[in-house]
């Protein structure tokens, strides 16, 4: 799995910093940017999209977002999105709910689960 790439959108910088810790152990490489400034990134092709929280993505992010079909996308957060407002939120794409708080070594396997 080495060179995987992730694109994570955050808003909270500590939980953020954690999860990058995470995945770079994970063998992937991380990009880390805010809503404003992520659309650019997602020239990079990432396989998976990490969200620190759903509700922060700007329209233009998640018109973006549904364009890249086929992309996957998990998300952290203390409730999970209904099936139709992820539907809304990341159009067709595959998406992961991980629960805050979360165990750093479920979510690490649970991540990589999902990519395979």
């Amino acid at each position: 799995m080495p060179g995987r790439r992730l694109l994570m959108i955050v808003d909270d910088k500590k939980i953020g910093a954690t999860v990058k810790v995470i995945m770079e152990k994970n063998d992937y490489k991380t990009v880390t940017c805010d809503p404003e400034s992520c659309i650019g990134k997602l020239k990079l092709k990432p396989e998976l999209i990490l969200l620190t929280n759903p509700k922060i993505l700007t329209k233009n992010l998640k018109e973006a977002i549904k364009r890249k079909a086929g992309i996957k996308v998990a998300y952290i957060n203390d409730e999970e999105l209904s099936k139709e407002e992820a539907k809304r939120t990341f159009g067709g794409s595959n998406v992961l709910f991980i629960r805050e708080p979360f165990d750093i070594d479920e979510f690490a396997e649970r991540i990589k689960d999902f990519v395979r």
